[in-house]
């Protein structure tokens, strides 16, 4: 039961107030703005901190019931489609104002959807003109250029409708030159590729050959004479001729029996020993053969790359004139040559080990003919170009 009620700083109560119950039922009432409805609210909230300075004594545990306005408000709830009807409860009420809440919003949100979808309506028919007049455009700049001589049209083969030209063009990577292309240039180029007389140009490919290392390679400036070690290797190599020492060794023994000759191969007296041909035999061993051998597998791997190598002819056409295929010829004759000669220089090196050889470099010559076969195909790969795939460029 509530005993006392004290009411300070809020709304008419200035100052403390401190109002006694002493029976179960107490009336109170007074004229407007007088604290009535202040007294109610703090009895109905005491908690909120607009009663931070009011208090309420009791005799013990009570239950304080109040129904006033701010009770109204917050349980009752009317449809504004329902007049009349209530519902009572907060709960219900918070969910049924949430609910108007969201109906507000999905309303502001469709009215939104129904003008993007005006605007996106009128966008769409005006892109729909913009891009039939883009369609008309093209197809007219077509026409320009591919009637009358109709030279340029198979540049246009398999684009002969309107549609498929503009989605043609819409994905072509367009050069950044393509409006300076000469037109007339272009036709005559065209013209000249479509004619009766047209030549067929093979392109020059790059020669490849990779063997430049083997024509520098050491063994053939250093001169094979066999082992220093012993009287008959100081001997050969005062006279300087171990070339014919080691050719001599072949008559020393028949081929067919194996039997030694007795006759000396080179005084012709028979003064040969078992123990002068051993000796003689050690100074080829060794480092010599492997020496020769190395010789041997440079030769056939040259051999073979040289047999193996193709070099494109070049005849004359309209992008090559006669002098530049007789430049072209001549070089290339003059690669076989070198190439010939060295070959002939390393056999010569395994006949005569013992002397020195130097190879001439092809790679000048390999790197010349490059260069010349590239300028002329650069020539005739311009025209065919401006005639082929920088066609798409005229409309």
């Amino acid at each position: 039961m509530i005993t006392d009620i004290t009411m300070n700083s809020v709304a008419c109560y200035k100052s403390l107030v401190k109002l006694s119950v002493e029976k179960k039922v107490t009336l109170l009432y007074g004229l407007n703005g007088s604290g009535k409805s202040t007294l109610s609210n703090f009895l109905y909230d005491p908690s909120n901190e607009r009663h931070s300075a009011c208090s309420i004594t009791t005799t013990g545990a009570t239950d304080i019931l109040v129904y006033n306005q701010k009770f109204v408000e917050d349980f009752f709830y009317e449809d504004d489609s329902l007049k009349g009807v209530f519902t009572l409860s907060k709960e219900n009420k918070d969910v049924k104002l949430n609910i108007k809440d969201k109906e507000k919003e999905l309303n502001v949100q469709k009215e939104a959807q129904s003008f993007l979808t005006d605007e996106f309506r009128i966008s769409e028919s005006d892109n729909k003109q913009r891009r039939k007049g883009t369609v008309d455009k093209v197809w007219e700049i077509k026409t320009k250029y591919s009637g009358g001589d109709r030279v340029l049209e198979y540049c246009l083969s398999g684009l002969m409708r309107k549609e498929k030209l503009y989605q043609h063009l819409k994905t072509t990577q367009f050069e950044e030159d393509a409006d300076s292309i000469d037109i007339d240039k272009l036709k005559e180029d065209a013209s000249s590729l479509q004619s009766d007389d047209a030549t067929v140009v093979e392109l020059l490919s790059p020669i490849e050959f990779n063997y430049h290392q083997i024509e520098k390679n050491i063994k053939f400036t250093k001169a094979i004479t066999g082992s220093a070690d012993g009287p008959v290797a100081d001997f050969i190599g005062t006279l300087g001729n171990s070339d014919w020492v080691k050719k001599g060794l072949s008559y020393t023994q028949n081929s067919e029996t194996d039997d030694q000759y007795s006759i000396c191969p080179f005084c012709q007296e028979e003064t040969i020993t078992d123990a002068l041909l051993v000796s003689i035999r050690e100074l080829f061993d060794g480092e010599y053969k492997e020496d020769l051998a190395e010789i041997k597998w440079l030769l056939d791997s040259y051999k073979k790359a040289v047999n193996e190598l193709k070099l494109p002819p070049l005849i004359e056409s309209k992008f090559a004139t006669a002098e530049e295929v007789t430049l072209w010829k001549t070089g290339v004759s003059e690669f076989k040559l070198i190439l010939q000669d060295n070959l002939k220089k390393i056999k010569n090196k395994i006949i005569n080990p013992a002397s020195l050889v130097l190879l001439c470099l092809t790679i000048d010559k390999v790197t010349d003919l490059n260069s010349m076969g590239a300028a002329l195909m650069e020539q005739s790969k311009t025209v065919v170009n401006r005639g082929t795939q920088h066609c798409r460029h005229w409309f």
